[in-house]
């Protein structure tokens, strides 16, 4: 039923490195260290924002794959 399900997880977890190696690679790493000095907060709110695409996206994925 969900054989495209390891593909998925594929693409997700590429997208989650890719969000946080963007900013690394920009140099806001600084910008966004000065404003919220500790990392765990800046951490939650990439993964909030990231769960609010990916997580839609997965469930769609899988009602249109169940039925």
């Amino acid at each position: 039923m969900l054989v495209g399900a390891n593909l998925a997880v594929l693409v997700f977890g590429v997208l989650g490195v890719l969000v946080g190696a963007r900013e690394y690679a920009s140099g806001r790493i600084r910008t966004t260290l000065a404003a919220v000095p500790h990392r765990l907060p800046a951490l939650w709110a990439k993964l909030i924002a990231l769960s609010a695409i990916v997580v839609p996206v997965a469930v769609l994925g899988v009602v249109i794959t169940f039925i």
